[in-house]
């Protein structure tokens, strides 16, 4: 499989493409990182943006070996405890590094409907694979096969 190596001016460029795609992005007030993959560009995204209040959740799709694991609302491959500090935000935007299989956004999405029907939730990725099932998505970049994409602060 090939990898697609992202270089810090890479995701630099993502994330002001990112920031210009943002709808009402002076209105939001929380940003969720997904943990661990989005905890750096929701970070970047917080100093481009402004915003400073900011929470994680961690939702774990893949296992040691980078094999892709089911992921249910409900189990403990979502942990949601990070998430009790958001009852006041009203417009929120949830950061992830990829968008692989859809399945961490699905989930939250679930989980917003259900928890926060009346906040509005927008979902940012620096990778949005086309091959994804959960496409409202704002995207630095949409990547169209299967290499492997590898991120700086990943380590080797």
């Amino acid at each position: 499989m090939s990898v697609i190596d992202f270089t810090h001016n890479d995701i630099t460029n993502l994330i002001n493409t990112i920031g210009q795609k943002i709808e009402n992005k002076h209105h939001i007030d929380l940003i969720v990182a997904v943990g661990r993959g989005g905890f750096v560009p929701a970070v970047y995204l917080s100093h481009k943006l402004g915003i400073k209040k900011m929470v994680a959740c961690f939702i774990d799709t893949y296992d040691n070996l980078n094999v892709k694991k089911p992921l249910v609302l409900g189990t403990d491959l979502f942990d949601q405890s990070g998430m009790l500090k958001i009852s006041k935000s009203k417009n929120i935007l949830v950061v992830d590094d990829i968008v692989d299989s859809g399945q961490t956004f699905t989930v939250l999405s679930k989980w917003f409907n259900l928890v926060h029907p009346e906040t509005k939730v927008q979902y940012a990725c620096l990778v949005y694979k086309l091959s994804a099932t959960f496409s409202d998505v704002i995207c630095g970049v949409e990547h169209r096969d299967d290499s492997w994409v590898k991120f700086p602060w990943e380590a080797d």
